[in-house]
């Protein structure tokens, strides 16, 4: 299944290894077992995998270059093999070593992760190993029900060696890691020869001349003295050594740890060694080092640094994804990996990346799979989460600052604890998530959020945890709280509790993680506020299985915000040219301070020349949500030439500025969506581009990508921070408006040419181009709106936005119809979403926007309805097209037909005319989730005797989710003692519709008994009972036929905190016989029960527990 190892192939293998490989003997035998405490770890070449028992199957998904994926694919086979329909056959873990960068949820794959999950499937996925960069983590790992898995460091690296031969105090085996490149399984003979180091060449960075290394070993510094990191790659470094002669080369890390690995060359043999070895070199020198390089000692070499445990490795990629949830998930060992080597029968070797910390996960959920059988896809994943107590920190020797939940999740795993735990706790709001994500919120004032945990006991016993938080990012201004106290959980049942967040705007800060460096590469990098940590759960009373503390990784991504608006909806001219003044009211926003961190409100007035409709919306509809970042709503462009003419100074000085809004929030302004303006000067037969992009660096032979966010022309790039300083927050992640500032000269414009057109290419990082808006003309010489104060000045006319504050407007009539614009264009980057953007008239009213007739809510499977907007000329999208659609709007009617569940948010777009400035309003509907019941039936059989097959009831399945299928379980066996069995019931839901549903699972079980006897309810016995009273009816059937039981026991439990309410006894207490059925008539009101709560009806016969019912009172 590997690719030529030379071509990089040997990645299958390695992670396979790493699953369930059986592990190799010392003497390259296999091992065999036993898979116990017993392991010879010390003395294996190779150690077993973390699941070697578990069967694997191999899907290749690229071709040898990385070409070819074929992800959905594989993911549909691992799903259903057979392709019959029946899930049943479906493998029980998945692992995915791959992604691509900047992912998100609704990417393809990702999507089809999170449907092979909800079939059943435990996915874990690598999360990429791109760095410290905000949303950078890979799809399909990006998938809310699927596993990512970050990168940490361990003590042990079983690496390849070479050997000092003389002088003899330092001789012996120095661990490293060969070059991938040289074909050392095919080294005839080892290579010896004495080691040479040139000082004036130390890193081999430069070439050496013909002849210099002759027959020598050379020895140069991975990162030589005086070099932040290391200045080329080791391919470059080799090749030097080849061309000077050289039969080897010995390269060195400057700490005590390797930190890469190696490419090297074919032509000689090279190696990556540590700072212990390199010292063991450089101080005898002067003695005549000797020293061999040979494929006896691949694999064959520990270096032991106990301080590394529980660092990150500086690959790993960072979160959140996409959308602000909460992502990787955990972390896992990933840094000098052993394990099996593709081609060589029975050796290993030592390879890095998240793709190597994601199979310790797999194998992880296949001990837990076995373990816990009949759990569900969200518990197997929260007890892994639950259960990874141990932090990661910046420092050696578990020091300094400890990383952030957007780097490692709940933190590094720890399979003996989830082995033994039985008590798990998850998102109550997103299930497949566990971890609590608020999103990305914006505060005006004060706000509270909320949401919930459920916390499920599989033990027998009840359990009480008492919650906190352990922060490890904060944001001034912030809390998480636990209004609803400790958290009792019955046994083999579960409860919910709150959780809050509140935010006091005024003590908001543009915080980070502290791990988080603030410069990249020296420049000023874009960072992400955040407010994350755990949720510890503490057993107040621990039991067999209950108890560790539990971890629920809590995140939100938050700003402060202003509510800034402009008093004037509407401007006239009064003249051929004027002056006047638009003035600003609401709430602005200040934090007092003038660093890095602090928050002050803004404006940008533009020319507005485009108003897109929303029917451009449809372009991204089956896309993908986030596709609509590439939809322009408006987009205009302003100048300060008039202002650069007024200080003597000719146009070639001048700058313009563009300003875009998109209909829907990005996460990150570029990688995400593309916004390409390009400019067409008058009289040129040349177009220009200018477009937003983020800086990436060369480091060595790779290239860095980083939060340094730039705009880009044809001669290059420049920083853009929506045209402010770098040190000033102007909101860059989670908004929709963005600043393009250009040098006029950079795109063919000046003193000698001013007249061009332009327009707008939107493309999606994912999906492609999105939407293209019409050519517009402009003047820079001649503008119709003029926002520098008469020409005072020069620069960007971006104004502080508070209360009373004012910008100024300088029009010119004749210019403002020439270029044909619309009104003026205000862009309030600091404002909350849904008011950043607003829109002053020219000469025209403010058009009269919203909607006149809508409905309250719908339900998931609801018929279409129609929604009318106030203007018969605007036209109405969906901003939620996985949510809902919109149908073709006439005289300003439109159908909309629900997708899924969920807020949809509907826009209504008019695009001006001369009377009426454009205009938007937003409405949104809530869908509600559909109800599904599934009632098993419970059966009753003889000890010894096998279960019968188990059935159940499905009522409420939308028409067209038929792909949902549900199983029945039980632990019961023939082997069971007498007693009564839990009917489990699963979902196997490929499509991913289950969210879509409210469901409820009536109580069943599987009873099992010495004699043929059973209660049973008649079939008409309604789980729907009035609170006002009714009749509770059974039957005692011995071998089929009704019989008398004086022992017989009515017995009334709330079904929600299991306490008895009351008891019905015969003779004389309550319950009586007649005609073969048993009856009690229950008062539920005399017991204080009423509509809304639920019982639990219980049947004893001769003090055994034979049969119960849950009824909801109405």
């Amino acid at each position: 299944m590997d690719c030529p190892v030379e071509r990089g192939g040997g990645h299958g293998t390695h992670v396979a290894g790493t699953i369930a490989g059986y592990g190799v003997n010392a003497d390259g035998t296999t091992y065999t077992g036993p898979y116990d405490a017993s392991i010879p770890l010390d003395s294996m070449r190779i150690g077993p995998g973390v699941a070697p028992l578990a069967e694997l199957y191999a899907l290749r998904v690229f071709g040898c270059e990385g070409s070819t994926g074929l992800v959905i694919q594989a993911l549909d086979w691992v799903v259903d093999p057979n392709g019959d329909g029946d899930y049943s056959d479906r493998m029980d873990v998945a692992n995915l070593s791959l992604g691509s960068i900047f992912g998100g949820p609704d990417d393809p794959t990702a999507r089809a992760a999170d449907n092979a999950a909800l079939a059943g499937v435990l996915v874990a996925i690598s999360a990429g190993n791109s760095g410290d960069v905000y949303y950078i983590t890979g799809s399909p790992s990006t998938s809310t029900r699927a596993i990512s898995v970050a990168a940490a460091v361990d003590a042990v690296d079983v690496a390849d060696g070479f050997r000092i031969d003389a002088p003899a105090e330092v001789a012996g085996l120095y661990g490293g890691t060969v070059g991938q490149n040289y074909d050392w399984l095919a080294m005839a003979e080892p290579v010896t020869a004495p080691v040479v180091y040139d000082p004036a060449n130390p890193g081999g960075c430069s070439p050496w001349s013909a002849g210099a290394l002759e027959g020598k070993i050379v020895f140069v510094d991975w990162v030589p003295e005086g070099y932040d990191t290391f200045p080329c790659g080791s391919a470059a470094r080799a090749n030097n050594a080849a061309d000077a002669g050289a039969v080897g080369i010995i390269m060195a890390e400057p700490g005590p740890f390797l930190t890469t690995a190696i490419a090297g060359n074919d032509r000689i043999p090279s190696i990556l060694t540590v700072s212990t070895a390199a010292k063991a070199i450089k101080d005898n020198l002067d003695k005549g080092v000797v020293a061999t390089l040979s494929n006896e000692w691949l694999g064959s070499v520990t270096i032991e640094t106990p301080e590394r445990i529980d660092t990150l490795a500086d690959f790993s990629s960072r979160g959140p994804r996409k959308g602000n949830a909460l992502k990787p998930d955990v972390a896992a060992p990933g840094v000098s990996i052993f394990s099996a080597r593709a081609g060589s029968g029975n050796q290993g070797i030592s390879f890095n990346g998240t793709s190597m910390a994601a199979p310790h996960v797999a194998g992880i959920l296949a001990l837990l799979r076995e373990k816990n059988p009949d759990w569900t896809v969200e518990e197997i994943k929260a007890l892994v989460m639950n259960t990874a107590g141990h932090d990661l920190y910046e420092e050696l020797g578990r020091e300094g600052n400890r990383y952030g939940q957007s780097r490692i999740g709940a933190g590094r795993v720890d399979v003996a604890r989830a082995i033994d735990n039985q008590v798990i706790a998850y998102s109550a709001d997103d299930p497949g998530a566990v971890s609590v994500s608020f999103g990305a919120v914006e505060v005006v004032d004060h706000a509270t959020f909320e949401r919930r945990v459920k916390v499920v006991n599989h033990t027998n016993r009840t359990v009480t945890y008492r919650p906190s938080v352990d922060l490890f990012a904060e944001i001034p201004g912030l809390e998480y709280s636990f209004p609803d106290g400790d958290v009792t959980v019955p046994a083999r049942g579960s409860a919910t509790f709150r959780v809050r967040l509140t935010a006091d705007a005024s003590q908001m800060r543009a915080t980070h993680d502290p791990t988080v460096a603030e410069t990249q590469f020296g420049y000023t990098r874009a960072w992400l506020p955040e407010h994350s940590g755990v949720i510890l759960l503490k057993p107040i009373n621990s039991a067999p299985g209950a108890a560790a503390t539990l971890r629920v990784p809590v995140y939100v991504t938050a700003r402060p915000a202003a509510d800034i608006q402009m008093v004037e909806d509407s401007l006239t001219f009064t003249g051929s040219w004027g002056y006047d003044e638009v003035t600003m009211t609401g709430t602005g926003l200040n934090t007092g301070g003038d660093t890095q961190y602090d928050y002050l409100s803004f404006v940008t007035p533009f020319e507005l020349q485009h108003v897109g409709t929303v029917d451009a919306l449809d372009k991204a509809a089956g896309i993908g949500p986030s596709a609509i970042t590439g939809v322009v709503q408006y987009a205009g462009v302003t100048t300060d030439a008039l202002a650069v003419a007024s200080w003597g100074l000719p146009l070639d000085y001048a700058e313009l500025y563009f300003g875009i809004v998109a209909h829907a929030d990005w996460s990150t302004p570029a990688q995400e969506v593309f916004y390409e303006v390009e400019i067409r000067p008058e009289g040129s037969s040349q177009t220009y581009y200018v477009y937003n992009s983020r800086a990436a660096f060369q480091s060595g032979s790779s290239v860095e990508i980083t939060d340094v966010m730039v705009a880009c022309v044809v001669s290059g790039c420049y920083l853009n921070n929506n045209g402010l300083g770098s040190s000033v927050q102007t909101g860059l992640f989670n908004n929709n408006v963005l600043i393009f500032p250009v040098w006029a000269t950079d795109v063919g414009l000046g003193s000698a040419r001013t007249k061009f057109q332009w327009r707008v290419v939107a493309e999606h990082y994912r999906f492609g181009v999105i939407d293209v808006t019409p050519w517009y003309e402009y003047d820079l010489a001649n503008p119709g709106l003029d926002f520098t104060d008469a020409g005072w000045y020069m620069g960007q006319p971006t104004w502080v936005a508070l209360p009373g504050y004012g910008v100024p407007v300088f029009y010119d009539a004749a210019a403002y119809q020439a270029n044909g614009s619309k009104g003026i264009l205000l862009l309030h980057n600091l404002n909350a979403k849904g008011s950043r953007a607003q829109v002053v008239g020219i000469n025209a009213t403010p058009a009269d926007t919203g909607f006149v007739d809508w409905p309250e809510s719908v339900t998931y499977g609801d018929q279409p309805f129609t929604v009318t907007a106030r203007h018969e000329s605007a036209h109405i999208g969906s901003l939620t097209q996985d949510i809902c659609e919109v149908g073709p709007t006439e005289n300003g009617t439109a159908t909309v037909t629900p997708l899924l569940a969920g807020d949809c948010i509907l826009r209504a777009q008019f695009e001006g005319s001369e009377d009426e400035a454009p205009a938007f309003a937003d409405l949104v509907i809530p869908i509600k989730k559909a109800d599904l019941v599934v009632t098993p039936n419970s059966v009753t059989r003889l000890i010894g005797q096998d279960n019968p097959e188990l059935t159940g009831t499905v009522t409420g399945l939308v028409a067209g989710d038929e792909s949902i299928q549900v199983r029945y379980s039980t632990t019961a066996t023939a082997s069971s003692p007498e007693g009564s069995y839990p009917i489990k019931v699963h979902f196997d839901d490929p499509e991913g519709r289950l969210p879509n549903y409210n469901v409820t699972v009536h109580e069943a079980y599987v009873i099992v008994v010495s004699e043929l006897a059973e209660a049973v309810f008649p079939d008409d016995f309604d789980t729907v009972q009035p609170a006002t009273g009714f009749v509770i009816e059974f039957h005692w059937l011995v071998n089929g036929t009704p019989t008398e039981n004086p022992s017989a026991l009515v017995r009334i439990l709330d079904a929600e905190s299991g306490a008895v309410v009351t008891s019905f006894v015969m003779n004389g207490g309550g319950l009586t016989y007649e005609d073969g059925t048993y009856r009690v008539q229950f008062d539920p009101q005399r017991y204080g029960l009423g509509s809304g709560d639920t019982v639990t009806i219980q049947i004893y016969v001769n003090r055994k527990l034979r049969n119960q019912i849950t009824v909801t009172l109405e």
